[in-house]
């Protein structure tokens, strides 16, 4: 077996693929693109329809490169969870502020007392 022997001359002639110090690196392309965002983000008012495009974009990002996936899968659940927190909070506000039928609880009451 031959040894290899490298000379100071050969290390100082090769390229380092290391980047500088302070320098940035390049920065990816968003793997969402910014219109996408903003259609999908519409649909937080109505958490049906919401739930129906995530599970159609689920299996359509399937074939993706898993950078790809995972933002689509992190934007879809930060959606999901929005319209959550909305629509129990406007369910909270439907029941707690609309009376509760009070024609019906008057004549229920009034046929008790006579």
């Amino acid at each position: 077996m031959e040894k290899i022997v490298i000379s100071v001359d050969e290390v100082e002639h090769t390229a380092c693929a290391v980047p500088e110090p302070g320098k940035p690196a390049a920065r990816l392309p968003a793997p969402i693109s910014w219109w996408a965002k903003a259609c999908l983000s519409h649909l937080v008012l109505v958490l049906p329809l919401l739930c129906l495009v995530t599970i159609l974009l689920r299996v359509a990002t399937r074939g993706m490169p898993p950078r790809s996936r995972y933002a689509w899968v992190t934007f879809l659940s930060t959606l999901l969870i929005i319209s959550g927190f909305l629509t129990s909070i406007a369910g909270v506000l439907v029941f707690t502020l609309k009376p509760s039928m009070p024609s019906v609880v008057s004549q229920a009451l009034g046929a008790c007392r006579s």
